[in-house]
């Protein structure tokens, strides 16, 4: 693969989704072995990884289309890390993997509005060796606090295929995290950045009717209260009714008249 011009980190990636087939393959019987165990790879050239971080005035600029070709602005049209004043949203990355895994199969730290499906760790793996968790119209950012410490994680997907329309997930991965404005910052910058680059029209929450503190992280954020889906949540062992709460592209946002 070098010969062909790939860098060793692409082929390290490669390799590991190869090889969690390989490992469903000896499991369900179909392989005596897995043939990538053993494999060495290229070892990756040292490089410095620096942290790049957005300003709110460089949100503006990308809100009013404005391209930043240099700086900190220039990776934030590509894989973005966006900052604020309590949180980061970063990428995930490969040696994150170990962390973000152990976070998503801990029950407990889905309380009780999140919902309960978890993904094998192969899964989870080959994921982000096919598109890194981030693709053209849904994402996952992990969420750090001012430490770096990964403190919860924000997605946004296409909810309808045909609704022009974002909607955000978010979960903190410890109940010591909530209360710290994490969620609500998170929120904000990521409702700008998918504003600022691009073109979808609306962002919705979808909120348990009993989730407190995600319906003040709504009003918080500037989104309105639409109605109610009955039994559409289908969560521990029953159905549950949701709030949709909707953003559009031209509604105020509370946080920027904040900060002027």
């Amino acid at each position: 693969m070098t010969e062909k011009g790939l860098a060793p980190k692409a082929i390290a990636n490669v390799h590991g989704l190869l090889s969690a087939a390989m490992t469903t393959a000896v499991r369900l019987g179909y392989r005596a072995d897995n043939p990538c165990v053993g494999v060495e790879l290229p070892k990756p050239v040292a490089t410095r990884d620096e942290m790049t971080v957005l300003t709110r005035d460089e949100f503006t600029l990308g809100d009013a289309g404005v391209a930043c070709r240099h700086g900190p602005a220039a990776a934030f049209w590509g894989l973005p890390m966006l900052t604020g004043d309590r949180v980061t949203l970063a990428p995930i990355r490969e040696v994150d993997l170990p962390a973000f895994y152990e976070a998503q199969v801990e029950i407990r730290n889905r309380g009780a509005f999140f919902p309960l499906g978890v993904l094998s760790e192969s899964e989870v793996r080959t994921r982000f060796a096919q598109h890194g968790f981030w693709e053209r119209d849904e994402g996952t950012l992990l969420v750090r606090d001012r430490d770096h410490r990964i403190v919860g994680h924000i997605e946004f997907f296409v909810p309808v295929s045909y609704w022009d329309a974002y909607e955000l997930s978010y979960l903190l991965y410890d109940e010591a995290h909530a209360g710290q404005g994490y969620t609500t910052e998170a929120v904000q910058l990521l409702v700008d950045y998918l504003f600022g680059t691009k073109k979808r029209h609306r962002i919705q929450l979808v909120i348990v009717p009993g989730n407190v503190a995600s319906r003040r992280i709504a009003e918080k954020c500037g989104f309105t209260y639409e109605g109610r889906v009955r039994g559409a949540f289908f969560n521990d062992g029953r159905n549950h009714d949701v709030d949709f709460w909707g953003l559009l592209r031209d509604d105020p946002r509370p946080w920027r008249h904040a900060t002027g």
